[in-house]
């Protein structure tokens, strides 16, 4: 969930789909302005629904893309960094067609080569908003001097609802010869020609979703947004909640938060829940400086294949939660985990629990779902699908052991991933059976398959067994 998408490749997503797990496709440098065109069971019934407010106020889409950078901001040259032998200059602020571009002038007057670096580890912000984009790596020698410009593009700006800058903050990072830290700033500000007249208490990101000129910029809808405040703790707080869908159908969230705090914050976000079931486990972190925002984008389609969709009847986003912790910068936990939830109005809110219940005790269910081919060219690994639903007192995990499985009498290597699923909901256990060892046993196709047996593991949240059940699903193709 790293960059876990990255607002731009969210937003630029939505033209097609960029995933943070997955592959990703070209991006035009032109600017956006320049771009338009474009269950059974689970909860008591497949036909439930969240209740359907008197009248909602979802942004239309429809609204016009304002220009693009006036290109009138301009800054006076600004010392960044004079310490330590080291010094970084903003020289100048210039516009190309798709991006705002930042001179610096590097200068070593150390004895040693010291490599100079802006990247994931140094946060950048412009009015606000913490940004990918002004990445840099320069090597200068000892005694010399390096021109070197960050690039920030129009695409991703204009996604926050950038259309002047007026403030732009960076940080350092410098390694010597050795690879050792030579030298790390704190964040350094550069104010533009536009900063006087610049209204700092506007939620540009916010007024480009209820205007309507960000979904016509990337030709996509704006299926649910709400700015209510789903978490505030230590200073982190989620203050808004989007949901995207581009032409094609797929789907992204978008998450605002702030850092409240003095100081830089992490936030942490992993166990995604569509409609009570988990779909992702995996977590993933990224900064915020201190009074910054970012906009953390969740690349829904992409977290599982089509056939699991299908399978567990998840055609509707009727309930999203997931887990959130605040993180220092040496990743060290900030105060307890929260868990942020919301439902969108009128949307099915249930999964298809169907298929073959092959443990039920204690109220915990494995419902056996179906085998699934890998949908990787390179892979031939096939997955054995189950729901795991636990109506126990606490969270309990499910696995199978790795040595623990046979297919048609043969044994077989397989694995699954190990996350604890919350009291009163379900969870996709994958258990994916590796290509290499089917194949060993002539064994190349779903259809091959007549039998399945295998241990499952079942922990409590303390990591105590409450049950080692053996198994056997008839899995004919």
């Amino acid at each position: 969930m790293k960059k876990i998408f990255a607002l731009l490749l969210a937003a630029v997503m939505l033209l097609p789909l960029v995933s943070c797990a997955g592959g990703t496709q070209s991006v035009s440098d032109q600017p956006a302005r320049e771009s338009q065109s474009q269950i059974e069971e689970s909860q008591p019934s497949e036909e439930e629904t969240t209740p359907q407010p008197e009248e909602t106020d979802q942004p239309s889409g429809g609204g016009e893309v304002p220009e693009m950078f006036p290109e009138q901001a301009t800054i006076e040259e600004t010392v960044l960094v004079d310490e330590k032998d080291v010094k970084i200059t903003a020289t100048e602020l210039t516009y190309t067609s798709g991006s705002a571009e930042l001179s610096l002038l590097l200068e070593n007057n150390s004895d040693q080569e010291l490599s100079f670096a802006s990247h994931n580890n140094c946060p950048r912000s412009i009015n606000g908003y913490m940004v990918d984009g002004g990445f840099m790596s320069e090597s200068v020698a000892a005694g010399k001097k390096a021109n070197t410009t960050l690039t920030f593009r129009a695409n991703e700006l204009i996604a926050l609802g950038i259309t002047e800058i007026a403030d732009i903050e960076l940080s350092f990072e410098l390694k010597d010869e050795d690879y050792e830290t030579y030298l790390e700033t704190g964040p350094r500000q550069i104010q533009t020609s536009a900063a006087a007249s610049y209204d700092d208490s506007e939620d540009t990101y916010q007024s480009a979703i209820n205007s309507g000129w960000l979904a016509a910029a990337y030709g996509f809808t704006v299926d649910y947004f709400a700015n209510d405040e789903l978490y505030n703790d230590n200073g982190l707080r989620v203050i808004s909640e989007t949901l995207l869908t581009n032409k094609d159908g797929d789907r992204a969230l978008f998450l605002e938060v702030e850092n409240n705090a003095s100081e830089p914050l992490l936030a942490s976000m992993g166990d995604i829940y569509i409609n009570g079931l988990m779909i992702h486990a995996s977590w993933s972190s990224d900064s915020i400086s201190a009074g910054s925002r970012r906009i953390f984008s969740l690349n829904i389609s992409s977290m599982m294949d089509d056939a699991y969709w299908s399978t567990f009847g998840l055609t509707d986003y009727g309930d999203i939660t997931l887990s959130i912790q605040a993180l220092d910068p040496d990743y060290k936990e900030v105060g307890a985990a929260g868990e942020l939830s919301f439902s969108i109005p009128g949307v099915n809110v249930s999964y298809d629990g169907s298929g073959e219940t092959v443990y039920d005790e204690g109220g915990i269910q494995v419902i056996y779902k179906g085998l699934v081919e890998d949908e990787s060219s390179y892979s031939e690994d096939l997955h054995a699908l189950f729901l795991v639903k636990n109506g126990y007192t606490e969270p309990v995990t499910v696995t199978v052991g790795r040595s623990s499985l046979s297919v048609n009498g043969y044994m077989t290597d397989c694995y699954t991933f190990d996350r604890p699923v919350a009291p009163g909901r379900g969870r996709i256990m994958d258990v994916q059976i590796e290509g290499d060892s089917l194949e060993e046993n002539g064994l190349t196709e779903v259809a091959d398959i007549s039998e399945m047996e295998m241990t499952m593991t079942i922990k409590d949240n303390q990591r105590d067994v409450i049950a080692e059940p053996v198994v056997t699903i008839s899995a004919e193709g």
